[in-house]
């Protein structure tokens, strides 16, 4: 399923209207950020997709579940929390100076103050992180299994381990844990966080399996097909612009 889809049907198809309720705007001007922001954080994505470092940094994104749980929950795209860890994407994605450029740009094409789209723009993040988390799942977890020391499953801290922190607490719920219910969904979440780690390392290192199979080249196809980009400049150009048309029809329609 490709990126724009997802992201028009999270939160049974209302996360725009969700993201202009949270932050109190036009939902007009929230569509025209949003499509501006998302297309540039996708060119820096396509880019990063061509590092190994930068796609290891990716991966670790990926199998984080907080990116996800903001996707398709709607009080989480105010929490305090969510600037965090969409910071913390942006970083990974396309550092501190680059996100300042794509607020200041988001801001002026919707007509919003740049305070507002800077804190815009790790929500976005966040929700790209997430859409392209829950688009990747099965494929990545494919390659995982062509790799001998992935295939079988992470095990869990032994007992002396330091015990995670708490997530936090927000508006209208009891934070991620309370939202997203037990102990041992969290212990799955921190089993598959491991080995996407695993995968990110074998990634950046460079390392092939023993049939010479490379999950490198494995992950990028698996990022670009979601994305709609090609390995031509000049189809992933065409591509570009018409997946922002698409985005920006879908958008539309929805708010009809």
């Amino acid at each position: 399923m490709r990126l724009a889809t997802l992201l028009s049907e999270a939160q049974e198809g209302r996360l725009y209207a969700n993201l202009a309720r949270t932050f109190q705007l036009p939902p007009e001007k929230v569509e025209t950020a949003v499509a501006t922001m998302v297309r540039d954080l996708i060119f820096y994505i396509e880019q990063d997709a061509l590092s190994r470092k930068q796609l290891a940094g990716l991966v670790h994104l990926l199998g984080q579940p907080v990116y996800e749980q903001v996707l398709e929950t709607p009080v989480l795209l105010g929490a305090t929390h969510t600037q965090t860890v969409g910071n913390d994407a942006l970083t990974t994605i396309a550092g501190r100076p680059a996100s300042k450029k794509m607020a200041h740009k988001a801001a002026a094409a919707a007509g919003i103050s740049e305070m507002i789209s800077e804190y815009v723009l790790p929500v976005v993040a966040v929700m790209i992180v997430g859409a392209l988390a829950q688009a990747s799942r099965i494929p990545i977890e494919s390659v995982m299994r062509r790799i001998p020391c992935l295939m079988t499953a992470a095990l869990p801290p032994p007992d002396d381990a330091p015990k995670p922190k708490p997530l936090p607490v927000v508006a209208g719920g009891d934070g991620f844990s309370g939202i997203t219910g037990s102990l041992s969904s969290e212990v799955s979440e921190g089993a598959r966080a491991r080995r996407y780690d695993d995968l990110a390392e074998i990634i950046r290192l460079g390392e092939r399996a023993r049939d010479d199979y490379d999950p490198t080249k494995a992950v990028r196809r698996i990022l670009i097909s979601i994305l709609g980009f090609s390995t031509s400049p000049w189809i992933w150009l065409g591509r570009l612009q018409q997946w922002t048309l698409e985005l920006f029809q879908t958008v539309f329609d929805r708010s009809r």
